[in-house]
C-alpha cells in the first residue's frame, strides 16, 4: 500500500505518493512534519510541523497523518508502531552531543 519507511539514524520517514511524514529528534522534542504537494503551496510543501515532548504523542501524530493520507486505520497503526520503535531505538543510542564515559580517569 505504501512505500517502506526510510529509517536512517537521524530521522524516520514514511512516504505515500507525493506525501511524506518525518520524525526527527531535535532536543528536547520529537518533531513530526507532514510534507505534501498541493495546488496552492506547490510540490513538497510543509503542511504541518509539531513538536512533542513525549515520543508516544509523536507516534500518535504519525499514526493520524498516515491514516488520513491512506484512508486506512491499519496502515496508520502499523506506521505509528514503526515510528515508536524507531524513536525507542533512537533514544537508547548515546547522544553525539554528550561525551561518552569510558570509566578511565
Amino acid at each position: 500500500m505504501s512505500e517502506l519507511p526510510d529509517n536512517r539514524a537521524d530521522r524516520f520517514v514514511w512516504r505515500f505518493g507525493e506525501t511524506e511524514v518525518t520524525v526527527t529528534w531535535e532536543p528536547p522534542t520529537w518533531v513530526v512534519r507532514l510534507y505534501a504537494t498541493s495546488r496552492l503551496a506547490g510540490p513538497n510543501a510543509l503542511v504541518s510541523r509539531r513538536d512533542y515532548q513525549q515520543a508516544t504523542h509523536a507516534a500518535f501524530a504519525v499514526m493520524t497523518h498516515v491514516s488520513r493520507v491512506t484512508y486506512s486505520d491499519d496502515e496508520g497503526v502499523s506506521q505509528g508502531r514503526r515510528a515508536a520503535r524507531w524513536m525507542r531505538d533512537r533514544s537508547s543510542l548515546p547522544s553525539p552531543d554528550t561525551p561518552e564515559t569510558t570509566g578511565k580517569e
